[in-house]
């Protein structure tokens, strides 16, 4: 069914899409492999995997910690749950650590935010507190990324406006503006990653208007360069941004306002490509890499029941080989 705006804002995720600034053609089907139909934690999205120094996956769910060496066998973890709302809050992989970023209160049209900085021990056993920054932006729905021995803020929302200002800090306390106003347009929610060496923005947009359609990627975040102004008409919502096989992938692209079962991939940010999926359509999902394979877990979808939304989220585990998309 066609989500309604307020279920893709709950998503907490704006996206776009594909084939190089023209309509989208019929995707390429990809090979996945399910590892597990069900995984011990409750099906969830918008929650992140990381891979910890050891090599054990880390599922940092909303109701705990999960982990795994193989995407198939889950164990619970005695690491308390996630301490920010990751629809609204940063939280990255920097330094080896998982870092939460300030804890919000309220919804986005009203909230207030502590800016008490969060990190897990370097072998995600537990969380400690860094401290509170004094100059941590007080907004939601930022991009996040670290790049080049710092954490990074781009976009985001203050309640009133969007924003394309960026920030950055080595130690998560202490944050610079670099740019006030990035040559982007101002957005909420943009998908942040580093890709050849360099920070790049996808997507993105209003809260409750139009939503950005292009890309951008910076070395040093000040200098930008708009690798594409179009990727797709119209602008899809709901993906994950992953680097993997040399490649920009756009994971659960979601397109017209209906969940899909499709990726984008690009091997350099301006020319892009549709991929099919054999997993249900679905968008806010987890998206982790060993380099050997990608794996995707959770996401949401909706369908109609009576004419009312059904939402429906997900725990599986799937996994696909470099060149597993040819």
């Amino acid at each position: 069914m066609r989500p309604s705006l307020a279920s893709l804002l709950a998503l907490g995720l704006l996206v776009l899409a594909s084939c190089h600034g023209g309509a989208a053609t019929e995707a390429q089907p990809s090979r996945w492999t399910r590892l597990t139909e069900a995984a011990p934690y409750p099906g969830s999205y918008n929650f992140p995997v990381h891979v910890a120094a050891d090599g054990r996956f880390v599922a940092l769910h909303p109701e705990g910690s999960w982990s795994s060496r193989d995407g198939v066998n889950w164990t619970r973890e005695a690491l308390a749950p996630v301490p920010v709302n990751t629809a609204y809050m940063p939280l990255i992989q920097h330094k080896g650590a998982a870092w939460a970023l300030g804890a919000h209160r309220g919804n986005y049209q009203g909230f207030t935010i502590d800016p008490v900085i969060r990190r897990t021990s370097g072998d995600y056993r537990a969380w400690e507190t860094v401290g509170r920054s004094p100059t941590l932006p007080k907004l939601v729905f930022m991009g996040a990324a670290s790049f080049d021995g710092s954490i990074w803020l781009l976009g985001g929302f203050d309640g009133k406006a969007e924003s394309n200002a960026v920030w950055r800090s080595a130690d998560g306390i202490a944050w610079e503006r670099v740019a006030e106003h990035a040559p982007w347009s101002p957005r909420a929610k943009p998908s942040v990653v580093v890709f050849r060496d360099r920070l790049w923005v996808l997507g993105g947009g209003a809260i409750d208007g139009a939503q950005a359609n292009d890309a951008w990627s910076s070395a040093d975040g000040v200098n930008w360069t708009r690798e594409t102004a179009s990727i797709v008409t119209p602008a899809p919502t709901g993906f994950t941004a992953q680097v993997f096989d040399r490649r920009l992938w756009l994971v659960g692209a979601n397109r017209s306002g209906e969940f899909r079962s499709e990726m984008l991939v690009s091997a350099d940010g301006r020319t892009w490509t549709a991929v099919s999926a054999p997993w249900t359509p679905r968008g806010g999902v987890a998206t982790w890499t060993d380099g050997k394979r990608m794996y995707l877990t959770g996401g949401k979808y909706s369908y109609p029941v009576n004419g009312e939304p059904k939402f429906v989220y997900s725990n599986d585990v799937w996994a696909m080989d470099a060149g597993g998309e040819r």
